[in-house]
């Protein structure tokens, strides 16, 4: 049988909630675009501090390395990663006309997929900056960059070896849109000196920073997400009793296709009973109570991510 798309209704409760839940993170995505990222961080404040670990300036060896990692550039990163998602997943869900009428439409996954990813990049901001000591910030900055590495490396790796296999076939001469396989080993090369390059200066900041390496070692293992998430859930127990772990799993359920995610957390419409082969036929469509209590976990989680920052970024007395 072919797909089918099918429109469902929405009940009152479902757009009230979905209402509540633009207005919160119209709210905070507007508290995000007040950050002021263009001014040079206070001297005193605490991000200024962690990065001058990530700089080699509070190292053993400061001659060692200049420039690095800064911490507070990732987390711009983060926050931007964490607040275009929500951004998506407005334009994603809804649209106000002029009469303020609003149009719902959302796909089944897609929604719980930006959900997720959102969540992710706060809970890294919160997990880095979390800590009250900056050299325990700093570590785990680095924790998270050796994390960047290994997957780089991988990539470059994993790329290499798929086009080789392209590579391998002949190549119309007159075709001037394929690369070369020779163009293709001088790109990779450059690749991998750059990533030797990134060992090295990761190495250097972290041999810098005295008994670093052995902290990085041990606390790699908990930059995976599912050790971040339950660590963030010890250290904040908004968290814990909002459910986050959880909340992260189910997202990942639903935006990867399982099974168990939609049977729980979809909505479900009859379509067509046919008692004669034993069957009924239901149209599936998201829930848009539920997807507005996950997607409101992120924007709490953006709400404590930019909090974090601005604590951080502020001057110290």
């Amino acid at each position: 049988m072919s797909p089918q798309e099918h429109k469902m209704s929405v009940s009152p409760g479902e757009t009230a909630s979905l209402r509540e839940f633009i207005h919160l993170t119209r709210r905070s995505l507007a508290a995000f675009r007040q950050l002021d990222f263009y001014t040079t961080l206070p001297p005193s404040s605490d991000l200024a501090e962690d990065d001058k670990y990530l700089d080699g300036s509070k190292a053993v060896h400061p001659e060692i390395h200049k420039g690095g990692y800064p911490l507070s550039i990732y987390c711009h990163h983060l926050l931007g990663a964490a607040s275009d998602n929500l951004a998506s997943l407005l334009a994603m869900i809804s649209n106000t006309s002029g009469t303020n009428q609003l149009n719902v439409e959302a796909r089944r996954s897609g929604p719980y997929a930006v959900i997720r990813a959102s969540i992710e990049a706060s809970a890294q901001v919160c997990w880095l900056l979390t800590p009250p000591g900056s050299k325990q910030r700093a570590v785990r900055r680095m924790c998270l960059w050796a994390d960047e590495i290994n997957y780089k490396e991988w990539a470059v790796k994993s790329f290499d070896k798929s086009s080789r296999a392209v590579l391998s076939h002949p190549f119309d001469l007159s075709d001037k849109d394929h690369m070369r396989p020779a163009e293709w080993q001088v790109m990779h090369q450059r690749a991998k000196d750059q990533m030797k390059k990134e060992k090295r200066a990761y190495k250097s900041i972290a041999g810098g920073i005295e008994g670093a390496l052995g902290n990085i070692d041990n606390d790699r293992k908990k930059c995976s997400f599912t050790a971040l998430l339950n660590s963030l859930e010890d250290d904040h127990s908004w968290m814990h009793e909002g459910g986050l772990f959880a909340s992260w799993q189910v997202c990942s359920a639903l935006s990867h296709g399982k099974q168990w995610g939609y049977g729980v957390f979809s909505s479900r419409e009859l379509i067509e009973d046919r008692p004669g082969q034993n069957t009924k036929i239901y149209a599936e469509s998201i829930n848009y109570t539920n997807m507005s209590n996950m997607g409101t976990l992120a924007v709490a989680m953006l709400s404590q991510a930019v909090n974090l920052y601005k604590k951080r970024s502020a001057p110290q007395l």
